[in-house]
């Protein structure tokens, strides 16, 4: 159990955050999962759409990348609500077909089921004790080739 908290007042709510020692050093943050806050991820979801729409007007929304792990449920909750069809997509509005909206994961390990995998080794994390990788599958990688992604993560800091 955490000796100090942070109470982090954001998008309506009110979030008491234990504040954890990172890696052997003295340096602390104010740690939230998101996994553990469902009604939080649909608020930063819709906000973070609405930032888009301000940012990139009449742009098609539907390219976006997140990292494992804890980013996942951030990005999957924008692409269902921009979905059954983006709005944003101008072939759907033309067409009226529905057009789902897919989120690529980029990965820490490479996995047996990756084609050609793009390797990027030795990352460093605040909230990681050791170097890590990140893996994109190959796949992925050319559905997303040469178009405007959106990259979602889990890591705010300052």
């Amino acid at each position: 159990m955490a000796d100090y908290y942070y109470n982090l007042k954001i998008l309506g709510l009110e979030i008491k955050l234990p504040v954890v020692k990172i890696k052997d050093k003295d340096f602390y943050i104010a740690s939230l999962v998101m996994f553990d806050h469902t009604e939080l991820t649909s608020k930063c979801a819709d906000a973070f759409i609405e930032v888009l729409k301000q940012k990139f007007p009449g742009e098609c929304l539907d390219n976006f990348v997140g990292i494992e792990a804890k980013g996942i449920p951030l990005v999957q909750t924008i692409c269902q609500k921009l979905s059954p069809y983006s709005l944003y997509d101008v072939e759907s509005q033309k067409t009226g077909n529905k057009k789902f909206v897919d989120c690529v994961i980029i990965r820490k390990g490479k996995k047996e089921y990756m084609e050609n995998p793009l390797v990027v080794e030795e990352i460093e994390s605040i909230t990681t004790r050791k170097p890590q990788k990140l893996v994109l599958n190959g796949l992925n990688a050319e559905s997303i080739k040469g178009r405007r992604i959106y990259l979602i993560d889990d890591v705010v800091s300052t």
